[in-house]
């Protein structure tokens, strides 16, 4: 590789020593083997998983003093280290929430990063900012809710949730939090990284059809108010990822208003239905 020092033949970039033709060459081969990887993903393993010592044997080593080929590097990635993990794209592939990312993802990924897209603030990121904005209010349409509904775009189903958690806490403080033993495994861990104690999360075994139980939850709550506890807030499940089923919503929705409590759903796997209902009655 033309290495140039400190001078840089590409302007302000930081290319680390790279000139146009051999980035383009490096772009091309990332190009080649995402589109490969995908075509031929069918013939894949749905997951692979290597042992510790040969993958640190193969990607770890002493921290080289010179750099290395990029198109060796390339090649290590794409044949050894995302190898070795499950693939949520895979036709065989039942497992957890992932979803596979289409090819309209990825080069939006690239986009993204190729113009350090960094939307902190409105006057450093006004135009991603803008395109979040029309993101979310096209799926606020998509899920059939109110024009004032808002929303902001964040990294997966953990970080939601422990969103939501801290604008209840914000808005209405700590108290008893209802759930069932089918909720997802973060959701608790949400409300103990804000502080809620093991008290204050009130796991409800779920009835023969796994969702939660109205009657076991209305005694629960009724329970803790005798007790001098503060309940504060139910959660639902539309979809849940052990089994798909769905929390009976519209009842839990009536004891939390009768009742004076937030309603958090955790749309998992049921959030998307509306969307799919509307793109075909579209």
């Amino acid at each position: 590789m033309n290495r140039q020092g400190s001078k840089n033949p590409n302007g302000g970039a930081d290319t680390l020593g790279m000139n146009a033709e051999e980035m383009r060459s490096l772009g091309y081969q990332v190009v080649d083997i995402v589109v490969d990887r995908l075509i031929n993903r069918d013939s894949e393993a749905a997951i692979l998983t290597g042992e510790a010592s040969e993958l640190l044997a193969q990607l770890g080593g002493p921290l080289p003093d010179k750099p290395l080929d990029p198109r060796e590097s390339l090649s290590l990635l794409a044949g050894v280290a995302f190898t070795h993990q499950q693939r949520g794209d895979h036709p065989r592939y039942f497992a957890r929430v992932p979803g596979p990312s289409s090819f309209a993802a990825i080069l939006g990924d690239w986009l993204a990063t190729g113009f350090n897209a960094i939307t902190a603030s409105w006057a450093g990121g006004s135009g991603p900012a803008t395109l979040e904005l029309v993101v979310i209010d096209w799926l606020r349409q998509l899920l059939h809710l109110p024009p004032d509904y808002e929303g902001v775009l964040v990294s997966g189903g953990s970080h939601a949730s422990l969103t939501a958690f801290a604008a209840v806490q914000a808005q209405r403080g700590t108290g008893t939090v209802y759930l069932s033993d089918q909720t997802h495994s973060s959701l608790p861990r949400a409300l103990k990284v804000l502080g809620f104690t093991a008290s204050q999360i009130h796991v409800l075994p779920s009835d023969e059809q796994f969702r939660m139980p109205l009657t076991a939850l209305r005694e629960a709550i009724s329970q803790h108010r005798r007790a001098g506890a503060r309940p504060l807030m139910v959660i639902g499940t539309a979809g849940t990822t052990n089994t798909g089923a769905v929390d009976p919503l519209p009842q839990l929705a009536a004891l939390c208003e009768e009742e004076d409590l937030w309603l958090h759903v955790d749309g998992a796997y049921g959030a998307p239905g509306p969307c799919a209902h509307a793109a075909v009655m579209s």
